[in-house]
């Protein structure tokens, strides 16, 4: 398995644009989807923390797919999502 560093919640290198990056990156989200998983960011979101920008905008427009406007109801798109990730073989 790849390594990459990655910069949470409790990090030194916690920086003011990465918190912002965060913070804006959950907004879009439901509420049941957690950005910091409890007391720091979840695993699949500080993978991303070494670019804020791409990590809020991935995340902004993963929210987007799953809570924005769609003839797909949530529970649809969800299933999508867990198909999708399985197929991949995706752990989270």
């Amino acid at each position: 398995m790849a390594w990459i560093k990655t910069i949470g919640f409790h990090d030194p290198d916690l920086h003011p644009e990465l918190i912002a990056a965060y913070q804006a990156a959950g907004a879009g989200l439901p509420p049941d989807y957690k950005i910091g998983g409890g007391t720091d960011a979840a695993e699949i979101v500080k993978s991303h923390s070494l670019d804020p920008t791409a990590l809020q905008l991935i995340f902004s427009a993963g929210g987007h797919l799953i809570a924005g406007p769609s003839p797909l109801s949530r529970r649809e798109r969800e299933m999508i999502n867990t198909a999708v990730s399985t197929g991949n073989r995706c752990f989270y």
